[in-house]
């Protein structure tokens, strides 16, 4: 059996390297349902190569075509998108580890069209004055985890947000949930903010509903939140019902298995959360659809003041 790798169609190098082909064979044999003895397969990436070192350079999302080939027929094909940065050296075979995730890269949910219009002209009569001021985080009420009766291991407890989600919310978003396998979903939470009462520096939020968004773009690896998304969630936080109830974060969906916890968020996901949800306690929910098209939830936060985020723990009530 051969691995060959291509860029473009173009044959670049031969895989040799085992701890590169046995994940490569068993997720194949996975997906295709077939078996890769006596077979070749073909790895095609749209990549950048440094031609001087040699080096294949491949970023999170670009498309990977897999196709395995039989005599001089190809019996399966599937395009994937890699999960982070690799680089490939296509002069000695030698790598680190490769992450392939199912999905394409191209939108299969077109970004919708925003409503309204607005006319912006390029003179003005006069100098509009306004004043800028910074929107400072509020007072938070106390609150134990001891109060909901749970009890943190040490290593949850360490995190600098925990997690309260409804056994309702937990219905909608995961247990009974029933996502696209084409392109990525999401949407928003809302609920309550309390300060950790045996330490004031963390927080406990309660997430108390969540909302799915339809104004979005969308495809197998990315999901884009419109302005049309967010005016609809600041409409619902008006609402009397949902008076002092915060927007907490958000989830999407990612369209392959967990897999290894050191698979979550991607780099998009990590622009997304820290250029729109600025606060400490904000999270980002992902729901990865397994292979039975169940739902695994896992929750991410900022950590510390490093431009990194952590998994952090949570609990259904």
């Amino acid at each position: 059996m051969d691995i060959t790798l291509h860029q473009n169609g173009h044959f670049l190098a031969t895989v040799a390297d085992e701890g590169i082909i046995s994940p490569i064979i068993t997720m194949l044999e996975q997906v295709s349902g077939l078996s890769i003895q006596g077979k070749q397969v073909v790895i095609d990436i749209k990549g950048e190569k440094n031609e001087q070192q040699h080096i294949l350079t491949i970023t999170p999302h670009t498309p990977i075509t897999i196709s395995i080939i039989q005599g001089t027929d190809a019996i399966f094909s599937q395009t994937f998108a890699a999960a982070r940065v690799i680089s490939f050296n296509t002069r000695n075979d030698h790598d680190k580890e490769i992450f392939f995730v199912r999905g394409s890269n191209r939108f299969v949910k077109e970004k919708p069209v925003l409503k309204g219009e607005f006319n912006a002209t390029g003179a003005s009569p006069a100098i509009k004055r306004f004043d800028m001021r910074e929107i400072t985080d509020t007072d938070y009420p106390f609150l134990s985890l001891a109060d909901a009766a749970i009890h943190p291991a040490a290593d949850q407890q360490q995190a600098a947000v925990k997690i309260i989600i409804t056994e309702d919310v937990y219905a909608t978003i995961a247990a009974n949930a029933v996502y696209s396998r084409q392109y990525e979903e999401g949407g928003f939470f809302i609920g309550d903010v309390f300060r950790e009462r045996e330490d004031h520096t963390r927080f406990i939020i309660r997430i108390t509903e969540a909302f799915r968004a339809d104004e979005v773009g969308a495809s197998a690896d990315r999901l884009i939140f419109t302005g049309d998304s967010f005016s609809m969630i600041k409409k619902i936080l008006r609402e009397k019902a949902h008076t002092g109830k915060k927007l907490l974060g958000w989830y999407h969906t990612h369209l392959f298995p967990a897999g290894h916890e050191a698979i979550g968020l991607s780099a998009m996901d990590f622009h997304a959360h820290f250029t729109t949800f600025r606060f400490p306690w904000q999270v980002a929910g992902l729901i990865n659809i397994e292979n039975d098209n169940s739902n695994k939830l896992r929750f991410y936060a900022r950590k510390g003041q490093m431009a990194a985020m952590e998994p952090i723990p949570y609990w259904r009530l």
